[in-house]
C-alpha cells in the first residue's frame, strides 16, 4: 500500500520503511513522535496530522537503549527546549542585554551614525568584495577616526577601531550596503552586545571557570598547533608543472568525470570519537564490525554502514572525497551537517576521463594535499621521537564506549 500510495518520495520506494527514528528525527514536529511513542510492536496508528501531511504508521520493531541519566541528558534537553521555545529565548536574550546596557551605562552616539551612513555614501568602496576598505580607512582624518560610536562602563569605542573589527567579522559574499541607515541598526545592535557579554563574563571571571577556560586552552592550543603546522609544512609544499602532470598519469583513475562508488561509513557526532575509530582502522580492526557498532546513521546500522553507491545530491558532504579515492582506501574523518564521517570505498564504477587541462586545478590540490599529508606525518614522527609517549587503549575505550547511545 505504502508503495502504491505513499506521497512521501523518500520513502514510497522502500514501501514506506523509514528506518529506526529518534525524536525529532526528519522534522516530523511533535505530535508525530507522540503518536509514535504510544504504539507497540506490530500495531497500527490512527491518521496523524504532523507539519509535512497525513501520516498511518505501523510500528515494525523497537530498538532497546539503555536509559541515559537525567543528568547526563540535561544539556540536549535544554538546548530542545530552546528549540522548541525560541519567543521564550528571545525574551529572556532581550531583557538581559537591556540589563546590562543599564548597569552599564551603554550609550550610542547617533551622530557618528550618521556621518559612517554619509562617508559610505560617497565613498568607491566595494561592500561586497571589502575592496577599497584600507583606502576607505586613510581617507578619514584623525579627528574623524577618532569619533565615538558607542561607550559602556567607561569605555569609549572609536570608529577605527570600531570599522576595523566589524569589517572582519562581516560575512564574505553577505556584506551589506552601508550607505544607508538599515543595515547599521544590526551592526549596532550585534557588536555592542558582543562587547558588552564580554564586559559581564570577564567581571564574572568566566574566564577562569570550566568549562570555558577548557574551551579557551583548547582554541590556544589549536591555533598554536595551526602556527607551527603552517610554518613548518605547509608552507613548504609547492608542487611543481612536472609534479603534478606525473602526479596525474600515475592516478588518472581518480580525477574521472562522474564515477560512482560503492561507500561504507561510520558516521559519528564527535571529532575525538571520529579520530579514535579512524586510527583503530589504520591499525586492523574490522571497518565492518566498527561500522556496526558505532555508526549513527540508523538506516545502515544492519548493512554495516554501507551506503551503497552516492550520489552528491543525497551524500554531498562526503562525494568530493569519495569520488577521489579508489577501492579499499580509508579517509579521514570528514566533518559535515554537524557530524563526522570516517569512509572506506568498497567499489569504483569508471566515470568519464578528463585529460590533465580539464582537471588541472584539482589535481594541483590533491597533489599539495597529499605533500601536505605527508610531511605532516614526518614531522609528528620528529616529535614523537623527541618524546616519551604512552597510550592507554583501555582507558580510550571506555571513554568513548557510550558514544554511539
Amino acid at each position: 500500500m505504502a508503495r502504491l500510495h505513499s506521497q512521501d518520495k523518500t520513502s514510497s520506494g522502500k514501501g514506506g520503511w523509514l528506518g529506526f527514528l529518534k525524536w525529532h528525527d526528519k522534522g516530523y514536529g511533535a505530535s508525530f513522535y507522540e503518536a509514535l511513542h504510544k504504539l507497540k510492536k506490530g500495531q497500527l496508528s490512527n491518521v496523524i496530522r504532523s507539519s509535512r501531511g497525513l501520516h498511518i504508521v505501523k510500528l515494525k520493531t523497537i530498538r532497546e537503549r539503555e536509559q541515559i541519566p537525567f543528568e547526563e541528558k540535561l544539556d540536549y534537553l535544554r538546548r530542545d527546549y530552546y528549540t522548541n521555545h525560541p519567543e521564550k529565548v528571545n525574551e529572556a536574550y532581550y531583557g538581559f542585554i537591556d540589563k546590562l546596557k543599564k548597569n552599564y551605562n551603554y550609550s550610542l552616539y547617533e551622530n557618528t551614525v550618521d556621518s559612517l551612513v554619509h562617508w559610505f555614501d560617497k565613498t568607491s568602496y566595494d561592500y561586497r568584495t571589502n575592496q577599497g576598505f584600507n583606502e576607505f580607512i586613510n581617507s578619514l582624518t584623525n579627528r574623524q577616526m577618532n569619533m565615538p560610536v558607542y561607550s559602556f562602563s567607561e569605555q569609549t569605542v572609536i570608529v577605527f577601531d570600531f570599522l576595523n573589527r566589524v569589517m572582519k567579522n562581516l560575512p564574505q559574499g553577505a556584506r551589506p550596503e552601508l550607505g544607508m541607515k538599515e543595515p547599521w541598526d544590526r551592526i549596532l545592535f550585534l557588536d555592542p552586545t558582543k562587547q558588552l557579554c564580554l564586559k559581564y563574563g570577564y567581571d564574572h571571571d568566566f574566564d577562569s571557570r570550566n568549562p570555558v577556560a577548557k574551551k579557551v586552552r583548547r582554541f590556544l592550543e589549536d591555533e598554536m598547533y595551526k602556527i607551527q603546522k603552517s610554518r613548518n609544512i605547509d608552507n613548504r609544499v609547492n608542487p611543481t608543472e612536472d609534479e603534478c602532470r606525473q602526479y596525474f598519469t600515475e592516478n588518472a583513475q581518480r580525477f574521472e568525470k562522474d564515477p560512482k562508488v560503492k561507500v561504507q561509513e561510520i558516521y559519528v557526532k564527535g571529532k575525538e570519537l571520529a579520530d579514535w575509530l579512524y586510527h583503530r582502522i589504520q591499525n586492523g580492526e574490522s571497518f565492518a564490525k566498527l561500522a556496526e557498532q558505532y555508526t549513527e546513521r540508523d538506516s545502515v546500522v544492519n548493512r554495516q554502514g554501507v551506503l551503497g553507491f552516492i550520489s552528491p545530491v543525497r551524500h554531498r558532504g562526503i562525494t568530493h572525497k569519495a569520488f577521489r579515492m579508489l577501492p579499499g582506501e580509508v579517509s579521514e574523518p570528514i566533518y559535515y551537517s554537524g557530524h563526522y564521517s570516517v569512509i572506506k570505498v568498497l567499489e569504483r564504477q569508471p566515470g568519464e576521463p578528463r585529460t590533465y587541462e580539464q582537471a588541472e586545478d584539482i589535481v594541483k590540490a590533491a597533489l599539495k594535499r597529499k605533500k601536505t599529508d605527508d610531511l605532516h606525518e614526518n614531522w609528528l614522527k620528529e616529535l614523537r621521537s623527541e618524546s616519551q609517549i604512552t597510550t592507554f587503549p583501555d582507558v580510550l575505550a571506555a571513554e568513548f564506549a557510550g558514544e554511539n547511545e
